[in-house]
């Protein structure tokens, strides 16, 4: 790991470059492999609607599988870690989860709330506007940060607390309108899920040994290295 952040930012950007290439290239194999023989999966449904003339072109399509790759795998790791760890800081809500597995809707709610996979989303200023007393310039990339909004005093009470009876406020985690994330229902499934079936198993987690490392990350927010002891 020590290496990974040595590297310069030119050679980070270069491999990733390469990475996303070889993705891409990836997708359009089985786009094509999809056309000459479908299958019942998403992807050929993807390749359906642009055939009968719908809004996706081949460039488009391959990226909707690239960002549907990493938002239905790598913010649900995010997702369900982070939870385990905020659960582990208020350990009273922690057993409450425990002994009444049916607040696990409520309990991913305000696990994301409070600790989110997704720090940011970029957007691209389009007008000039202001907001919050700030000027925005048509063409400034601006970074809208998620789960500071969630840790907003004026909309929640005491923001920095897990409390898994907390009602008010939806929180903008999943993002809000035409761009809210298009895999929010599973998200929510997993963590409902996943976060009651580890307590189950394990009647006993703690923090172990070793230091809980978190990527560096403008735009997710998930760990590299989360050390935990385990016991049932």
């Amino acid at each position: 790991m020590k290496g990974l952040r040595a590297e310069p930012p030119r050679l980070i950007s270069q491999r990733a470059s390469r990475a996303m290439t070889g993705m891409c290239s990836y997708f359009r194999e089985i786009v094509g492999a999809r056309r000459r023989q479908p299958r019942e999966d998403l992807i050929t449904a993807l390749v359906d609607a642009e055939q009968q003339g719908g809004q996706l072109s081949e460039d488009e399509l391959v990226a909707t599988c690239v960002l549907l790759l990493f938002a239905g795998h790598e913010t649900t790791t995010h997702h369900i870690t982070n939870g385990l760890a905020a659960l582990l800081r208020f350990p009273a809500e922690l057993e409450k989860l425990r002994a009444n597995p049916a607040l696990a809707p409520a309990a991913v709610e305000e696990l994301l709330r409070y600790d989110g996979p997704i720090r940011a989303q970029v957007r691209i200023v389009q007008e000039p506007q202001a907001f919050h007393g700030r000027q925005f310039k048509t063409g400034e990339r601006v970074f809208l940060m998620m789960n500071a909004a969630n840790r907003d005093a004026r909309a929640y009470e005491e923001p920095d607390r897990v409390d898994l009876a907390r009602h008010g406020v939806p929180h903008l985690t999943f993002g809000y309108g035409a761009h809210i994330c298009l895999g929010f229902p599973l998200a929510r499934l997993e963590g409902q899920v996943a976060l009651p079936a580890l307590l189950r198993h394990w009647r006993h987690v703690e923090p172990a040994a070793g230091r809980l490392e978190w990527m560096d990350s403008m735009v997710l927010r998930g760990m590299k290295a989360f050390p935990i002891r385990v016991s049932r």
